[in-house]
């Protein structure tokens, strides 16, 4: 089976919504597959929004993306 950024290609994709941008992406991607087609391997130092509810980063592995998600990534920065 072909993969796409390390992302296994199916018969099926499913279009999801990241900062605004609509992605097609295989149907079974998780949200970390799909973070890593972005050179992000880690969900520490972001905050990650799923259809309005937040992610903990320690689910970004076994979070399966669904049609039609919308997905909001915002790097963490401090500073005073």
């Amino acid at each position: 089976m072909e993969r796409l950024g390390g992302i296994p290609l199916s018969q099926k994709n499913i279009s999801v919504t990241l900062n605004g941008v609509e992605r097609e992406v295989p149907d079974g991607t998780t949200l970390q597959e799909l973070l890593s087609t972005l050179g992000i391997q880690s969900l520490v130092g972001f905050a990650c929004e799923r259809n309005g509810e937040i992610l903990p980063p320690h689910e970004a592995p076994s979070t399966l993306l669904s049609h039609g998600d919308d997905l909001v990534l915002v790097r963490m920065v401090g500073g005073g």
